[in-house]
């Protein structure tokens, strides 16, 4: 399931909404974005693993789970790459610093499953997905930019079509690490997006109900 970004919805009525006053559209383009996605699987199929895009301008979107076919022609697109591609130094193989990420050729592609097995950078906490009968349960630890804990009012959480639901922690006070989604893509007709609720918990953790349609 393709999850955009770039759009921020109106937001679901509850607690926790942005802060008033205006943004500078030069704030916005020297912050570096990070932005994680996740798909919620509808049961039996196991909770998804976080895939995490650190970037100013790139997403990407897991499919959970990959089917047999795309992992086989992965391997083999794999295979025909490190066979191919001439080695480079440990320098030229990926970069992530200033929120850029640059994959080794010889590394490319890589399938849906290994790419979510890496997980979270250390700057950003995944979210954990956990399911019920009735609900899903979204927990996220919410980052410390600057070793400041992020405030309720910091903290959008928006609904958008096709089941998905998008969580946005914007810090606009910093130059750096000051905005974060993480983006969950919910069984479409498997939710009730109208009556979400979200809460903070101890230490920072964000938790949020997504009831489940009978």
């Amino acid at each position: 399931m393709n999850v955009g970004v770039g759009v921020r919805p109106r937001a679901l009525s509850s607690t926790f909404t942005t802060p008033g006053g205006e943004r500078t559209r030069d704030r916005e383009r020297r912050c570096v974005t990070h932005t994680i996605i996740h798909n919620a699987p509808t049961p039996p199929l196991p909770p998804p693993v976080a895939a995490v895009v650190s970037t100013e301008t790139a997403t990407e979107t897991i499919r959970w789970p990959p089917t047999r076919s795309s992992q086989q022609q992965q391997q083999q697109k794999q295979q025909h790459a490190i066979s191919s591609s001439p080695s480079k130094s440990v320098d030229d193989a990926t970069s992530v610093s200033r929120g850029t990420l640059r994959d080794f050729p010889a590394c490319r592609p890589e399938s849906p499953l290994a790419h979510a097995r890496r997980g979270a950078g250390p700057n950003v906490p995944p979210a954990r997905i956990e399911t019920s009968p009735t609900s899903y349960v979204l927990s996220i630890v919410l980052p410390r930019p600057g070793g400041t804990p992020l405030a309720p009012e910091m903290i959008t959480v928006s609904a958008r079509r096709g089941g998905r639901l998008a969580v946005v922690a914007d810090a606009w006070h910093l130059e750096h690490d000051c905005h974060y989604e993480w983006n969950v893509a919910f069984p479409p007709s498997g939710v009730d997006l109208r009556t979400v609720r979200a809460r903070f918990g101890e230490d920072g953790l964000l938790v949020i109900d997504v009831p489940r349609r009978a």
